[in-house]
């Protein structure tokens, strides 16, 4: 089965929060109807939101859905509202939590920003000394294993394939040296003759002779 990209589409019974240019932005309504591609009909009698169209571009979806009917009535949709504890799933999801933090932060004064960075300050520095104090550890218990190893006399193992090669190599050099070619002792010149044979002369020199 192919997994869906999407899972969160616009439709009758989702819960969104308003935002943008709304009259009742930063409020959780429910999706009554679907106007057009542009327009939803939303309704939150819970958080003062009264029957209205929206427009989509104005309106975050959540991953809540009620299971109500098209254009279902104020008592039956108060009704499924309070016993599906929408506003308390939402404030526990992240979208929630993240919009409680920007109001606390919204809030806050120029002191209460300056303590929470001296706080902040206070929580590094005390992460700094933590970690520093493991690597001290960690150094220390690695050369008292060295001591300790020192005075026994133990040493530690080499790997198997450094020791069979030193020999390896030991025994090609010594193949190599057997393997060497025998110089081949110059070639004796043979001995000139004493006088070598003259050309014979031609005849008419011979006979004027």
């Amino acid at each position: 089965m192919r997994k869906q990209i999407y899972e969160k589409f616009v439709q009758i019974g989702r819960v969104v929060l308003l935002t943008g240019d709304d009259a009742y932005a930063g409020k959780l309504a429910v999706i009554l109807d679907v106007v057009d591609h542009n327009r939803v009909l939303v309704h939150g009698p819970t958080t003062g939101v009264p029957k209205g169209v929206s427009k989509i571009r104005n309106v975050t979806l959540t991953r809540m859905v009620l299971p109500i009917r098209r254009m279902t009535r104020l008592t039956a949709l108060t009704k499924v509202i309070t016993e599906s504890k929408v506003e308390e799933r939402f404030a526990k999801s992240s979208l929630g939590r993240k919009l409680a933090r920007h109001s606390a932060r919204a809030s806050h004064t120029d002191f209460d920003r300056f303590k929470v960075m001296v706080a902040k300050k206070q929580k590094n520095a005390i992460v700094a000394a933590e970690l520093s104090a493991l690597r001290a550890s960690k150094m220390s218990k690695a050369k008292v294993a060295k001591k300790v190893a020192k005075k026994s006399g133990v040493k530690t193992a080499k790997p198997a394939a450094a020791k069979t090669a030193k020999p390896a190599a030991k025994d090609t050099k010594k193949a190599a040296k057997d393997a060497k070619p025998v110089k081949d002792t110059k070639p004796v010149k043979a001995a000139k003759d004493t006088k070598a044979a003259k050309p014979a002369k031609s005849g008419k020199k011979a006979a004027a002779k």
